[in-house]
């Protein structure tokens, strides 16, 4: 019973406020130093589920276009970002 409350749970994190994709570029707090891990190299979004993958790739692009680059995707990591949005595609800019 608690296993099934709780996958009911993470099933209905992409509907939580919050759980939008976003550039995982965290900075720690009251310094310059960088805990997220995008860059503009390789732009790192995190996500709730694939249904999102059009936003997530419309960030990337977003991303690589600054530099005037083209983003290119390299890996999804499972359970790197937030429990809202655990996934996390890195993207290379060329």
């Amino acid at each position: 019973m608690v296993l099934l409350a709780a996958l009911s749970l993470m099933a209905s994190c992409a509907s939580v406020p919050g759980s939008a994709p976003w550039v995982d570029s965290r900075r720690d707090g009251g310094t310059d130093q960088r805990v997220g891990t995008s860059t503009l190299d390789y732009p790192a979004i995190c996500f709730a589920d694939s249904s999102q993958m059009a936003a997530v790739t419309a960030l990337a692009k977003a991303e690589c276009a600054r530099t005037d680059r083209v983003a290119v995707w390299d890996r999804t990591d499972e359970w790197q970002c937030r429990i809202v949005t655990p996934q996390r595609a890195v993207y290379h800019c060329e």
